[in-house]
């Protein structure tokens, strides 16, 4: 989303915010899903049943993008997005 000058500014942010969820977001789970386990098997076994709804959360989603139509984008889109258009004049095509 947005012009196409602006998209290495695009990715750099969402790689910055990439690096700073990857440390903040361990810390933050083990308090909200680990804050009130114990020593005894009823605790484990919650422990359990949270990464079990991780995981069905993740094949879920993984559902979702496998049935999901997501169109082709080609050359000619691309070239239309950025302004560009071939002319033709001598028989070459001109930048």
């Amino acid at each position: 989303c947005g012009p196409p000058r602006y998209s290495e500014i695009r990715i750099n942010l969402a790689q910055a915010f990439n690096a700073v969820g990857t440390v903040v977001a361990p810390v933050l789970g083990s308090y909200a899903f680990f804050e009130s386990v114990g020593n005894d098997t009823q605790s484990l076994e919650n422990v359990q049943w949270v990464y079990l709804a991780i995981a069905c959360f993740v094949f879920l989603l993984a559902a979702v993008f496998y049935f999901s139509t997501i169109p082709e984008i080609t050359d000619a889109d691309m070239m239309y997005q950025v302004g560009w258009e071939p002319r033709i004049w001598d028989g070459k095509v001109d930048e």
